[in-house]
């Protein structure tokens, strides 16, 4: 369950935490010596934690079993004769190949994480999204999230419910639309509140 990596935890010895330098790092906040798929929560918890987190564990039971293998694998070929779909994969194509780039990838070195392998992965995700979302289609840097999540949880199936959790139940409407409206705000936001208590943050 959700304390299950806690709890993994909690049954070492005081001794062994004390001497244990990940856990140091999770529990104090340094980890840039760590290895970027190592930081945060232990990689053998992640995916169940974010699933039931963003209940996205949940959205299944919602939309069918089947429904993501069919957004995932649609059977027919319609794609080419559906503009929205056509334009979305063009889209997708220019951004997925600056997204993840081996030296990017460099952190994430078990299993196969060749970057043309990745990427074809991550392009069938972000499609199977368009799909499902027609309103929202694809949009840009939702092959940033996507892929993150796709380089954490592995699984295309998971990968699609944790995308649909957090565009239509975590992150505000405007975070993604054609115009960025979320993002943009929130980044006036940040740089506003750079300047007046981290200055020397904000000059540079």
């Amino acid at each position: 369950g959700l304390g299950g990596w806690k709890a993994s935890y909690l049954e070492k010895s005081a001794r062994e935490l004390r001497e244990n330098r990940a856990f140091r790092r999770i529990v104090y906040g340094d980890q840039s010596s760590v290895p970027l798929s190592d930081r945060g929560i232990p990689r053998e918890h992640r995916k169940n934690i974010w699933m039931r987190l963003s209940a996205a564990d949940r959205l299944s039971e919602v939309y069918g079993v089947d429904y993501a293998k069919s957004m995932l694998h649609p059977e027919g070929g319609d794609d080419e004769e559906d503009p929205l779909l056509v334009k979305a994969e063009m889209d997708i194509d220019k951004d997925i190949a600056r997204t993840f780039t081996e030296k990017m990838m460099e952190g994430f070195a078990d299993g196969d994480r060749r970057p043309d392998h990745f990427q074809e992965k991550l392009k069938t995700v972000l499609l199977a999204y368009a799909r499902h979302n027609r309103r929202l289609g694809y949009c840009q840097s939702m092959n940033n999230l996507a892929g993150l999540l796709l380089l954490a949880v592995e699984d295309e199936e998971e990968v699609f419910w944790l995308l649909v959790a957090l565009v239509e139940r975590v992150l505000p409407d405007c975070y993604y639309s054609d115009e960025l409206t979320g993002v943009t705000t929130d980044v006036e936001v940040l740089d506003s509140l750079l300047e007046h208590h981290l200055r020397p943050v904000f000059d540079k």
